[in-house]
């Protein structure tokens, strides 16, 4: 197993041997140069030009890597804040629209009641019951939601639409009465309209005519003998403390025959509002713009009061802190004073110290040559007298 090993030892690859050549180049240097007269002109001073330039070349690489470093956060914390200020801008333009804009158009059906009010034996029924005995004027009661209510402040138009057959009764029923009452949570009345209306007079002959040429049409169910009726109630109605919630609706007429009816609301935009309407994708980019340009703003005047100032702040404190402990290694030394030969004693102390640290600054360069054969040339001398 040993013989194995051994040769499994001279087998594996080695690598350069340092110390082997530092004893060779060592010894060669000896002999070459046995009063260390080369080494000291020529081979010492070169190595530290070598080595301070090779610390200026790795301190400037130090700096310019932190500075690249530094420079490539602050693009990366910039790009964020950007980002950010984007969806900042398009959240608030988005909360002030849904804060600022109200629906445009809410439809409500009405559902229509009757009551019932003689029978056809009775003999209190009125005149109007000769043609329609089961019911009396039809009515509805709308009640708006919190998301329906109407905006304080803001104009708006309610039309009522009915939609009418052409049947006999509703061309020979003439005008008739729609009425609309506003009335707040309290049923408190707040605001009453009545309008009359009527179907669209059409001739014998022009309705035949009308309904050969759509028969076809009729047939399919691609549309209907009836006319469609609106009727503004409101033209211009302000709420202005939000209080109608409950619109009652009446059509007062026995005999009126229809197929549904419904109220419009409809807000009448104009200033801001027309153009935000009326020009969305352009509000929408201006609107954005806007509040980008603001948070930017606050977020450039935040990056300066954090970054800045705070450096600033930073330098000035180090440069008061410098200060003042110069001012206190130069006159606290001695807590009494002892006239003008004690500031001459300070002095003179002061100017002795500074002579010391010169002669430390002038032996250093010796020093380091002495270091310098000792790890050249006397390691090798060690190495091989051991």
């Amino acid at each position: 197993m040993t013989e194995r090993v051994r040769n499994s030892d001279l087998l594996r690859p080695t690598m350069f041997d340092f110390g082997l050549a530092t004893t060779m180049f060592n010894v060669f240097m000896n002999i070459v140069d046995p009063f260390k007269i080369g080494r000291k002109v020529f081979f010492n001073p070169l190595i530290k030009l070598l080595t301070d330039a090779f610390e200026e070349y790795k301190a400037k690489t130090q700096v310019k890597f932190e500075m690249t470093q530094n420079t490539v956060l602050k693009i990366l914390a910039a790009v964020a804040i950007f980002i950010l200020c984007v969806f900042g801008a398009i959240l608030l333009y988005v909360l002030f629209y849904l804060l600022y804009m109200p629906t445009v158009i809410q439809v409500k059906p009405a559902f229509m009641q009757y009551n019932k009010i003689c029978d056809s034996d009775s003999a209190t029924c009125d005149a109007g019951s000769s043609l329609s005995s089961y019911h009396s004027f039809p009515q509805a009661h709308l009640q708006l939601t919190k998301k329906q209510l109407m905006m304080v402040g803001q104009p708006y138009v309610l039309t009522l639409k009915l939609e009418l057959p052409e049947t006999p009764r509703n061309q020979e029923l003439g005008m008739f009465m729609l009425c609309m009452d506003m009335k707040d949570k309290d049923h408190i009345l707040k605001s009453h309209a009545c309008r009359s209306t009527m179907l669209r007079y059409r001739s014998p002959w022009l309705h035949k005519l009308k309904t050969l040429l759509l028969i076809p049409f009729y047939l399919i169910g691609w549309d209907e003998e009836k006319q469609t009726l609106d009727i503004e109630m409101f033209t211009n109605y302000v709420d202005t403390t939000n209080q109608v919630t409950d619109i009652y609706v009446e059509i007062q007429s026995r005999v009126v025959e229809f197929y549904s009816v419904s109220l419009e609301i409809c807000a009448h935009f104009s200033g801001l509002r027309y153009l935000i309407h009326h020009f969305p994708i352009i509000s929408a980019a201006v609107g954005i713009t806007i509040n980008l340009i603001v948070l930017v703003c606050i977020s450039l005047i935040i990056w300066y009061h954090y970054v800045y100032e705070m450096e600033w702040a930073e330098d000035t404190k180090y440069e008061y802190t410098g200060k003042h402990d110069l001012h206190s290694k130069i006159f606290d030394n001695d807590n009494d004073y002892d006239g003008p030969m004690s500031s001459k004693r300070k002095v003179s102390s002061s100017i002795s110290t500074t002579d010391e640290n010169v002669s430390i600054l002038d032996n250093s360069d010796d020093k380091f040559e002495l270091e310098d054969d000792l790890l050249l040339f006397d390691g090798s001398d060690r190495k091989t007298e051991e």
